[in-house]
């Protein structure tokens, strides 16, 4: 056997030729010549280098946030000799394509649509895969339309009764709700006030005058944010003002042709 440092070929002592490495650049049409006194005789050989399939940034999962009724595409870009076959699964079931399958296209999304998609390269030297982790999102928006929610809401409550003050929202993923009154949110320092439900409902029990003001519910999650805002005014029921107890209070007498004023002075909202 013949050796030739600057190749990795080996030409045997039998005529054979062995390539240790072989390289995309050994391919190519090969031909053996053998003869003798009683004649030549040629043999070819085409050498074909198949190239294992590789999936260009398909080292790591891609994760894929994708929004509610939008579309999104998933690239599977595949190198690899011969051309690799590409399918595509999820969760280990297979989907179906059509003409290109270097593409997964997903219309309207939904959340059905959560979970791991793969696309799966393969030819005759191997075969490698791309994994695509999807989560559906959704912007935080009110769940209870019959209600006619509008952002700004005006609520009146009798004084000493109970206010109940709702933030139907929902999102993907679940947003956070906050309750602010005036400005600065509600701390829950007052015992008489309750927030029930994760955040959905905010209880005011005997609800005071001071207990009047503006209300801001906020969902938010890491697609947007959205608020409710609640005007309270406190009404409270008539009654006689102090100025009036003394002439209540006692029996009154006054002579024939006297000057009377019976004060009736009362205070109430509205």
């Amino acid at each position: 056997m013949n050796y030739n440092q600057d190749t990795n070929m080996y030409l045997h002592s039998n005529g054979s030729l062995e390539i240790r490495k072989v390289e995309i650049t050994h391919q190519d049409q090969y031909h053996c010549i053998a003869a003798n006194p009683a004649g030549t005789t040629t043999h070819y050989i085409q050498l074909n280098v198949n190239i294992p399939p590789w999936i260009i940034g398909g080292e790591e999962e891609t994760m894929v946030q994708a929004l509610l009724n939008k579309s999104i595409t998933l690239v599977c870009p595949t190198t690899g000799t011969p051309k690799p076959t590409i399918q595509w699964f999820k969760n280990d079931e297979q989907l179906e394509t059509y003409d290109d399958n270097t593409h997964y296209i997903l219309t309207n999304i939904k959340q059905a649509d959560e979970g791991i998609y793969r696309c799966i390269a393969t030819n005759k030297a191997g075969r490698t895969q791309r994994l695509f982790n999807i989560s559906v999102y959704m912007s935080p928006y009110f769940e209870h339309q019959t209600e006619n929610i509008s952002r700004l809401q005006i609520k009146s409550v009798i004084l000493n009764h109970t206010l109940i003050l709702l933030c139907p929202a929902i999102g993907l993923p679940k947003p956070k709700l906050f309750w602010f009154y005036n400005g600065n949110e509600i701390q829950l320092k007052k015992k008489h006030m309750l927030i029930k439900q994760n955040g959905k409902k905010l209880i005011i029990n005997k609800i005071k005058s001071e207990d009047e003001g503006r209300y801001i519910c906020q969902a938010t999650n890491t697609i947007g944010t959205i608020d409710i805002i609640y005007d309270v005014n406190v009404m409270m029921p008539p009654r006689f003002t102090k100025e009036n107890n003394g002439m209540f209070a006692n029996k009154q007498s006054y002579k024939n042709g006297e000057y009377l004023r019976l004060p009736c002075s009362v205070e109430g909202k509205p």
